[in-house]
This record gives C-alpha cells, sequence and structure tokens, in this order.
C-alpha cells in the first residue's frame, strides 16, 4: 500500500482508504488543475469532496475509528416549490434520468435535503451545499463566468448520481434542471424543468 491514500470525510468525519482508481483520478485531477472531486464514503454512504488543499494520510489505525453520525435539522417546507415539496413526501427514493446517455438521478428526500454536511470545514444543508461547492472552487482558483457564480449562488441541490449534482435555481418559476460537475466545475443546462420531475 502507498503512504498519503487515506481521506476523511466530510460528512461523518470517518477515514476511508482511496482505491487505485480513486488515486488515478487525483493525480488527473492534478495534471488538469482541476479544483475539486467527489468520492462517495463507504462508511456512511454520502459524498464527500477531495480538493488539492485536503490532506491525505497513511496511518491505517485511522481506518477503524467510529464515525460520527450528525443530526438532521428541522425541514423548512417553504424554501422548495410547494408543488415539489409534496412530490417528495409522496415519492420516496425517486429518481429522474435527465437524458439517454446518463444514469437515472436519485431525488434528495425531504429529510435528506434539510441534513447538514460539512464542506471544507463548513456547515452547509445538502439543499444549500453547492454553495459550499462554490467557495472551494473560488478558493483553489477555479475561474468561473459571472452568471455562473450567481447561478451556484441561487442553487438549490435536489439530487446527485455518482458525485455529480442535479440542482435547480430559486430565482426560477418552474427552474430549468441543471447538472454541476465537481471534478471541473462545468455546469450542464438540460432541457427539463422542475415540472419534469413531478409528471
Amino acid at each position: 500500500m502507498t503512504e498519503n491514500r487515506i481521506i476523511q470525510c466530510a460528512e461523518c468525519k470517518g477515514y476511508f482508504d482511496v482505491l487505485e482508481e480513486g488515486l488515478q483520478r487525483i493525480e488527473l485531477a492534478k495534471e488538469k488543475g482541476w479544483g475539486m472531486m467527489l468520492f462517495n464514503c463507504p462508511k456512511c454512504g454520502e459524498q464527500t469532496s477531495w480538493h488539492r488543499l485536503k490532506e491525505m494520510y497513511s496511518d491505517t489505525t485511522l481506518l477503524n475509528l467510529e464515525k460520527v453520525n450528525k443530526p438532521i435539522v428541522e425541514i423548512d417546507n417553504t424554501l422548495l416549490p410547494k408543488g415539489y415539496f409534496d412530490f417528495l413526501l409522496n415519492n420516496k427514493n425517486a429518481k429522474i434520468r435527465v437524458s439517454k446517455n446518463r444514469d437515472e438521478f436519485n431525488l434528495f428526500t425531504a429529510e435528506e435535503l434539510f441534513t447538514t454536511i460539512s464542506v471544507d470545514k463548513k456547515e452547509y444543508l445538502i439543499v444549500y451545499k453547492l454553495q459550499g461547492f462554490l467557495k472551494t472552487l473560488l478558493e483553489v482558483g477555479v475561474e468561473l463566468k459571472e452568471k455562473e457564480v450567481l447561478l451556484l449562488e441561487n442553487s438549490l441541490s435536489i439530487g446527485d448520481e455518482n458525485g455529480d449534482v442535479l440542482f435547480i435555481d430559486k430565482r426560477e418559476e418552474n427552474s430549468k434542471l441543471y447538472i454541476f460537475y465537481p471534478d471541473g466545475g462545468d455546469i450542464e443546462n438540460t432541457k427539463l424543468t422542475l415540472n419534469s420531475v413531478m409528471e
């Protein structure tokens, strides 16, 4: 085993071993100058970010430490459009396919949306987690257009798929569905809207 391949999960605070494929992704990110990428923590199942300033460890005894469970905060049913909030309450484990070339996105439940996570040592609700990623991207020098910054500042995360985040713009009445790619900080504007989720 090579040294410095253990990462601390920002969600449960547990430690996990990054497999060879993950190490190759990190090396590629360094070569490409990407600011960050996401990993799924095998201990809690949540996503946690790696970026070039994040410390990696070699002490394997860290892998046996117990994870710390994070509390669920009170749900704010006024934050999301009412129709969508009602949809979530009646559709557990909902999914949506945004294109024929992608796997389905898993939609966050109402409880998950209002669970706190840690993004680079700062607490965010999952629904607001892209604000945390935005802050990190800017800190590590990723250049974003002004409209991209405004979009991420007004984003509400509603789902994910293999590390990519599905989100809406809270300024839009029937928001388009956008995809945020953490590996490079790119944003895709899909052809679907929030109403497409509830059809």
